[in-house]
């Protein structure tokens, strides 16, 4: 009878152990896929981490363009406006030499008032700008810019002068560079170009002798 219980309770200590072993295999299993199942909440998590990171920096870029773009509008609202005009080009002559200049004529048509304008010239044949108005001098002193003092919208337009070479081919192209000094701010308004193009005035032609002399018989 000893025998029997022994033989009984070896098959229970196996089976026991057999039972711990699957029950054991069967928690590693489940911790397993729990743990890939939470790996893979994790990543997702991750990548939704990312993708709302980029969807802010997206965001922030589209904030920065919109106020560069109304920056840009309210400074192009503010930058002064001209129109440029210019003349034929015109000899002058003091002391036995002969000067050639144009005349441009600048006028503030929009922006905010200036209190200064710097205005240079370049190109080809261009010397430089008249240092002073037009009957300042009899020497005509040319220097690189001249300066307008005090513009504005509705103020009427100004008058420089742009010299050209003694040996000059027309028509001759004038570019011109414009630099405001706003007034109360002293806000810098420079890059501003315009380019015009002269040409000599034209020749007034004579008529002959013989012709004068018939138009004055009659």
């Amino acid at each position: 009878m000893a025998k029997v219980w022994a033989a009984i309770v070896d098959v229970d200590v196996e089976w026991w152990a057999v039972l711990v072993s699957i029950v054991a295999g069967v928690i590693a299993i489940w911790q397993a896929r729990l743990a890939k199942r939470q790996a893979a909440i994790a990543e997702g998590a991750a990548a939704s981490a990312v993708v709302q990171a980029r969807a802010a920096e997206e965001q922030v870029e589209i904030m920065r363009a919109q106020l560069a773009g109304e920056e840009f509008d309210r400074l192009e609202a503010r930058r002064p406006k001209f129109t440029v005009e210019a003349t034929s080009i015109r000899t002058e002559r003091d002391t036995g030499n002969q000067h050639f200049y144009t005349e441009v004529v600048l006028t503030q048509t929009g922006g905010r008032p200036l209190s200064s304008l710097i205005v240079s010239a370049s190109g080809e044949y261009v010397e430089g700008m008249r240092d002073g108005k037009e009957s300042d001098s009899q020497l005509f002193p040319v220097a690189r810019e001249t300066t307008i003092e005090g513009m504005s919208e509705g103020s009427g337009p100004e008058k420089v002068y742009v010299h050209f070479e003694y040996r000059h081919a027309a028509p001759v192209r004038v570019t011109l560079t414009l630099k405001g000094i706003e007034r109360g701010t002293g806000h810098v308004w420079d890059n501003e170009v315009r380019h015009v193009t002269v040409d000599r005035e034209p020749q007034v032609q004579a008529r002959p002798y013989s012709d004068r002399r018939l138009r004055g018989r009659r």
